[in-house]
């Protein structure tokens, strides 16, 4: 079962049990002859560390526990590569069909495979949705032209915010609502492009009776409404874009682009300005009409 789904009533006592988890391991690494292995998202990791901690703890030197594991593109476009002729060829025909031939070269002068593992988190699951979707598109067609592509994007992209939706419930339960502060806005802008307007729509339909949400972005939209500043709201908008996946910052000219999928470490709320850059991540933009580069 997933350890951040609601096996037990209490989210302190779940938390606890979980960093006892964690504990238990680090005294089984006394036996040369035992290995175990768990598998688990860096932001519960993050969110038992924050909920369990008291005034001694140092997350530093559970370090030597950890093992982050990244998917590079080299090992995306095997497996999907894999997938194809698993699917494709063999039913089909004796050659070995990838994804080269199947898909156009380029799509928007971009190569194929950078324009796919761009709008993934570089992860399997997104990689293999957006194929399956094209594929699908496909059925009875001459071929998956640019266009078909195009036209599948639409539906990815509208299936990859139910999926964060569903993947983040458990610490952004209205996260769905979110997107309605960021729709057909350019894919890069200023964190001073979000408007008063737009944060005071948001939380008049969803956070006037949010003081008590367990969502934080409601409850900031209630905090916004009783006099706290248009900024401190954008913060933790921008806060939880990052962790999800949806913004990259950039935050001040001589930073890259940080991404939260990529393990990039999340700027401060005072490196969060109202000059700092948000790239709004290519996945999303056919689903909420994003002007694209």
């Amino acid at each position: 079962d997933r350890l951040d789904e609601n096996w037990v009533d209490s989210d302190n006592i779940r938390y606890r049990l979980i960093r006892s988890l964690i504990e238990t391991i680090k005294s089984f690494r006394a036996i040369p002859s035992v290995k175990i292995i768990i598998a688990l998202r860096q932001d519960l990791i993050q969110k038992v560390f924050d909920n369990t901690s008291d005034s001694g703890f140092q997350a530093e030197k559970y370090k030597s526990l950890f093992l982050t594991l990244h998917w590079k593109k080299t090992d995306l476009i095997n497996l999907i590569n894999k997938r194809v002729i698993k699917f494709v060829s063999e039913p089909y025909t004796s050659k070995s069909i990838t994804l080269k031939n199947l898909f156009p070269e380029r799509i928007d002068k971009i190569d194929f495979y950078d324009y796919l593992l761009s709008r993934t988190m570089f992860r399997p699951r997104d990689a293999i949705a957006f194929v399956n979707t094209c594929l699908i598109s496909a059925q009875g067609r001459e071929g998956i032209s640019a266009k078909i592509v195009k036209e599948s994007e639409r539906e990815y992209s509208a299936a990859r915010i139910e999926a964060l939706r569903h993947e983040w419930r458990n610490h952004f339960s209205k996260l769905e609502t979110y997107f309605s502060i960021i729709e057909k806005m350019p894919s890069q802008l200023k964190l001073a492009q979000i408007s008063s307007k737009r944060v005071e729509e948001f939380a008049l339909k969803h956070a006037c009776e949010g003081k008590d949400d367990n969502d934080p972005i409601i409850r900031a939209g209630y905090a916004y409404l009783n006099n706290q500043s248009l900024h401190s709201f954008i913060i933790s908008l921008t806060k939880v874009f990052f962790t999800v996946g949806v913004f990259g910052i950039k935050p001040d000219a001589h930073t890259r682009v940080l991404w939260s999928y990529l393990n990039d470490r999340a700027p401060s709320e005072g490196q969060i300005k109202p000059s700092s850059g948000v790239h709004i991540h290519p996945m999303l933009w056919a689903r909420l009409g994003i002007v694209g580069e």
